[in-house]
């Protein structure tokens, strides 16, 4: 696998970046990668995105664990039943925090987009709390909720499988040879008067396979077309 990464902060945002990162990858096999989004009229949206992003790598940390003492092994698993169990994990723990930290629901609000490849079946599970897009091969998906995301954060009440069906979107892909996930932020490249320029397509630019990185992709909207990006940009691709 060859894994490439790109985070960044928006023009929009003066301190801090609302947008959060996570990758992990289990030996040859499994790779586990989540991009996160704050809720700009959240409070302290950057903390929301990267608690999530804490919250997927205790997880992680815990499927070491759990693989070698328990009954939960990793090769006897699909990518939806991995996935799966990270999300139970994080929709708990997220209520959790939520009451040991005495957080409003205010201040836990960020978008996950969150994708489980498996190497040797080349099969992938996504699953997109709020919106966001990814690529699978050549076909993009655009999960787009007219500015209202549905955060996980919203439903903190409800069992873990309520939440699952009836609040999030799960995708289930073979033969994957190209994947990519991304924040909303990657169509948010503008130029000097924060205005969108329709002739440049930077949603496949940025997530098509392509011999140039991912730095160097944000190099030519920025150097040759002279685009800046207005919001956060996280992006993840994955070349089996």
């Amino acid at each position: 696998m060859k894994i490439d990464t790109l985070l960044l902060k928006g023009n929009i945002h003066e301190v801090y970046g609302e947008d959060s990162l996570f990758t992990k990858q289990f030996n040859d096999e499994w790779f586990i990668g989540a991009v996160m989004d704050g809720c700009s009229s959240g409070t302290d949206s950057h903390f929301a995105s990267a608690l999530m992003s804490k919250l997927i790598a205790k997880s992680c940390k815990t499927i070491v664990i759990l693989n070698e003492f328990s009954d939960l092994k990793l090769d006897e698993m699909s990518p939806k039943e991995l996935g799966l169990h990270v999300l139970n994990q994080v929709f708990d723990d997220l209520k959790k925090s939520q009451k040991s930290l005495m957080l409003t629901t205010i201040e836990n609000l960020s978008t996950l987009l969150l994708m489980i490849y498996h190497q040797p079946s080349k099969r992938v599970f996504i699953n997109v709390s709020g919106d966001g897009f990814f690529m699978v091969n050549d076909e993009v998906t655009t999960i787009d909720q007219n500015n209202t995301p549905n955060y996980m954060a919203f439903h903190s009440k409800l069992k873990f499988d309520d939440w699952l069906t009836s609040h999030s979107i799960s995708y289930e892909f073979d033969n994957v040879k190209h994947l990519a996930i991304s924040s909303d932020g990657i169509m948010k490249y503008f130029d000097a008067d924060n205005k969108p320029i329709s002739k440049v397509d930077t949603l496949n630019l940025m997530l098509k396979q392509d011999e140039l990185n991912l730095r160097q992709r944000h190099d030519l909207l920025v150097n040759n077309y002279k685009l800046v990006p207005f919001d956060d940009v996280s992006v993840i691709i994955l070349d089996a």
